[in-house]
């Protein structure tokens, strides 16, 4: 409920989702996350990867993003979507990661911006 009016409908009952499970989650239990994506019917992908899945394995975030970008808008896809794209789409992940990498590193050695 949002302002006081009740909602009408869920949008994940009706729109195409994808639901990537962590599967050495600490913070969630990998049955949970399994059973909430089935719930929302969502395609789902595993990683080998903790909670912070986007910091640890950002390859696996981006492959899931570009998967549900095929999948749910193939006419979008067709037109924005090439191997140029995707090669950069992946050589960003390192980029991700080592800046994660930093921010932990800056906020364990107690150093402020």
């Amino acid at each position: 409920m949002a302002g006081g009016e009740p909602s009408t409908a869920a949008a994940w009952r009706t729109i195409p989702s994808w639901y990537l499970v962590a599967t050495d989650d600490r913070t969630i239990r990998t049955e949970n996350l399994r059973y909430m994506a089935k719930r929302a019917g969502s395609t789902t992908v595993e990683a080998d990867a903790p909670h912070a899945v986007m910091e640890t394995d950002p390859g696996a975030v981006t492959d899931l993003i570009l998967q549900a970008a095929h999948d749910s808008r193939p006419s979008l896809a067709k037109t924005g979507t090439t191997t140029r794209t995707v090669a950069l789409g992946r050589a960003s992940a390192p980029a991700v990661a080592g800046g994660a990498a930093l921010t932990v590193r800056t906020r364990r050695s107690g150093s402020g911006a």
